[in-house]
């Protein structure tokens, strides 16, 4: 019996080195599943509609304490005023809607808490690339921003966080 509690014990110390030193690409990677899956329950018109990242079901689990309070605020926004809010298409698509095919995930900094993963993919027959910053929060990756890479028309493309932080 004390020796099952104390392998016990050393599983639950263990558990949260272990997320810890994860791969911060994972938590993109779990994003964009739910992400594909929404949008194949609406494509498909399913009977029940299966929730976005952004919605407050996958909110907690996918994105760092400051954003989650960013999208929240943009909630209260979107109720009083009855808009579609400050943010008006999908950061993870860089737009309102496509076809998606071939997404690679590339983690391309590493630093302590912090990393940026790389997502690529056709949008069409556009070639997209999105940047995401991932923070350790609680003993997890989280994402904390999402910013398009920069282009030619878009030298300096806002981020999740300078969209939502806009005064509205």
């Amino acid at each position: 019996m004390i020796r099952a509690l104390v392998v016990f014990c050393l599983l639950c110390l263990a558990a949260p080195a272990q997320a810890q030193s994860g791969d911060p690409a994972a938590i993109v990677r779990e994003a964009w599943r739910i992400e594909m899956a929404s949008i194949e329950s609406y494509e498909k018109d399913l009977p029940t509609k299966l929730a976005s990242p952004w919605e407050a079901a996958h909110r907690r689990k996918l994105f760092t304490a400051r954003i989650v309070r960013l999208l929240e605020a943009d909630d209260t926004d979107k109720k009083r005023e009855g808009g579609v809010g400050r943010l008006d298409f999908d950061p993870f698509l860089n737009g309102q809607d496509g076809t998606i095919a071939d997404p690679r995930f590339a983690v391309t900094r590493q630093a302590g808490e912090t990393a940026s993963v790389r997502v690529t993919f056709r949008n069409g027959a556009l070639k997209t690339v999105i940047d995401v910053a991932v923070r350790r929060e609680a003993g997890a990756w989280r994402i904390d921003d999402i910013r398009p890479a920069p282009t030619k028309s878009a030298p300096k493309p806002e981020s999740l966080a300078e969209i939502l932080s806009a005064p509205g």
